[in-house]
This record gives C-alpha cells, structure tokens and sequence, in this order.
C-alpha cells in the first residue's frame, strides 16, 4: 500500500451498490465490478449520442455516470486491440491517445480485485494535486481498461478504489 501521491492507496473504497459486466447487467463484459449505488450504468455502441466510441486501438465498451450522485465524472470501460505485448503495454498505448498529459505516467502492477493488473497515475491537463487514473486488467479477451474520467480526481477516488477492489474475471 502506498499512502498519498501518487497512487492514494489510503483512500477506503465506496460502498458498493451494483455489480457491472455480469450477465443480464447494462454492460456484458469480460470482466465484473462494483460501483457505487445510483451510478448510471450505460453499453455503448455507435449511435448519434456518442459517434464511434473508438479511439485508435481502443473501444469503449460501457461509460458509467456518477452524476446522478451530485459527482462529475465517468469510470468508462474499453478493450484495445492490436497491441503487442501485455496489460502494461496495452495501458501505454491507450494513455497515448487518450491522454497526451500521461506521457509522464507512472506505472505499477497491482492486484484488481483477484486479477493481475497495471495501474498508471498521470497527470491531469491543468497540473491537480491529485492525478487521473486508469487500470489495465487482462482477461481472456486481451487487456480491458477502466479510465477514471473526472475534472477533480479527489471527488472519486474511493468509487475507483471500490472498482479496482472488486474486480473479477467474468466466468459466465
């Protein structure tokens, strides 16, 4: 465990309200996790609403809301491929398209839940005390990566806490 900068470890999960990527839930995915409760939980596809919900190599497969709690912020799900190489990798490569501040990353294995994953904290656009954050878990698809989009981290690191924590390959 390690408290304060970068990684806040210190910070206790949220308590859990519902389970995402189980069968039957919104997003069907290869891996499942807890959010807190009243968080809107959404699959996305190619619509009007989010255009291709491709960036580069990645695809977003689920965007969970925390505004129906009074927080700004989405946890969003997507799988990359075509990336040579593991978890660490896959991160990498979705950080550079997606954040072009994370160049000065850093990087750690972690445990998820039960599952072996690489965890980066990067800076944010405008230089916060508190960086953003995304996780890479392998799964029997290839690398998911779960990205904590958020103006103020502080707001939601114990709801990402609570989806590290809990997640679990998906053996439905």
């Amino acid at each position: 465990m390690t408290p304060g900068p970068p990684w806040h470890d210190e910070v206790p999960a949220a308590p859990a309200g519902i389970t995402v990527g189980g069968k039957g839930t919104p997003c069907e995915l290869p891996v499942t996790f807890s959010v807190p409760a009243e968080w809107k939980v959404e699959a996305v596809e190619g619509s009007a609403k989010f255009g291709e919900p491709r960036l580069d190599k990645a695809l977003m497969l689920c965007e969970i809301d925390a505004r129906p709690t009074g927080a700004i912020g989405f946890l969003r799900v997507w799988r990359v491929d075509g990336v040579v190489g593991g978890a660490q990798e896959h991160l990498r490569h979705f950080l550079d398209a997606y954040a072009p501040e994370a160049a000065d990353a850093e990087y750690r294995r972690v445990k998820a839940g039960t599952v072996d994953a690489v965890e980066a904290s990067y800076p944010k656009k405008d230089g916060g005390p508190v960086h953003d954050r995304a996780i890479a878990i392998s799964s029997l698809y290839g690398p998911i990566v779960l990205s904590l989009d958020t103006p103020e981290p502080t707001e939601l690191l114990s709801a990402y806490q609570l989806v590290k924590q809990s997640a679990r390959i998906n053996r439905d």
